[in-house]
């Protein structure tokens, strides 16, 4: 057995040299990362793949922007209208404007208190209050109390005539 010894040792060192390498032998632990837009829409384009580096600041997919070109379009008219709308108010009042209003200043006395008395005079202003100026209820009480009024006078009266037909 002696003799066998340096050649068995010879043959130990010679099968197994340590080679130089960037790998490592064993198991490893990773996560998952899941990406996710905080916007709703259909995939456009996928810049990564499985497995693949991603590079910090680097785009990892695209959104259809059909929705978004579509609310920007909507956006700029709501403001060229309010732009319009605002020009057209910075114009003096028209004519037949001005002879509306003093036909209104110039109705007797009688027809105004009797208009008053009607819910759709009040009804008028109050949406007229809440579409062009953007009212909020302060302003909007002096025009909702004679609605409710005339509300309860009219189910008041119905009442009466029910309880009579009852009777």
């Amino acid at each position: 057995m002696c003799r066998f010894f340096p050649l068995i040792l010879a043959a130990l060192l010679t099968a197994c040299p340590k080679e130089a390498t960037d790998s490592w032998q064993g198991y490893i632990e990773g996560e998952f990362v899941l990406l996710a837009s905080p916007y709703a829409g259909q995939l456009q384009k996928l810049y990564v793949r499985r497995g693949d580096r991603v590079e910090a600041a680097k785009p990892v997919f695209a959104l259809e922007q059909e929705s978004e070109r579509a609310a920007r379009v909507e956006a700029e008219e709501k403001l060229k209208m309010a732009q319009a709308r605002f020009e057209n108010l910075r114009v003096p009042r028209r004519p037949p404007e001005i002879e509306a209003l003093r036909e209104q200043v110039r109705q007797p006395e009688w027809a105004q208190w009797i208009g008053s008395l009607l819910p759709l005079t009040h009804f008028l202003v109050l949406v007229r209050g809440i579409m062009l100026k953007g009212n909020v209820l302060q302003d909007l009480w002096p025009q909702i109390w004679p609605i409710v009024a005339f509300m309860l006078a009219v189910i008041a009266i119905g009442l009466g005539f029910y309880r009579r037909t009852l009777d």
